[in-house]
């Protein structure tokens, strides 16, 4: 599997940057930019996590997006149990259109990203829209 690095960044970033689009609240609000680069770079944000590269496609249809992404230096390992359980979660719910962890370092979990085309009730209460999906 392929990866690059990803972020959620205050302001949208043109840095090397392999695709990047505005993302909001689902109250409106502005939430800053969902910005990714290539593997190749040095890590482009402290706080940016690896994704699977197939999550991200910089002509992607507009969709919804959750992102659960912990702060710099907080991460479980990815045989802690709460890890287990929400990757046993996911697999029971319908299937999404994207589906990846957010990696630090080869076995640390910093999160995960979910994205929707369509309606986003799939994702719960924490969805962001965007133009970022494949």
């Amino acid at each position: 599997m392929s990866w690059v690095w990803f972020d959620l960044c205050q302001e949208p970033t043109t840095d090397s940057v392999l695709a990047s689009a505005p993302a909001w609240t689902e109250d409106g609000c502005t939430a800053g930019a969902l910005c990714a680069w290539t593997a190749d770079r040095k890590q482009p944000t402290p706080t940016a996590a690896k994704v699977d590269a197939r999550a991200v496609d910089a002509s992607g249809e507009d969709g919804w997006v959750s992102l659960a992404m912990a702060p710099p230096g907080i991460f479980l390992p990815f045989d802690d149990t709460a890890v287990a359980h929400a990757t046993r979660m996911v697999l029971g719910m319908p299937p999404a259109d994207v589906f990846s962890t957010l990696v630090e370092g080869d076995d640390r979990c910093r999160g995960a990203l979910t994205g929707m085309h369509g309606e986003p009730s799939r994702l719960g209460y924490d969805h962001l829209p965007t133009s970022f999906l494949p």
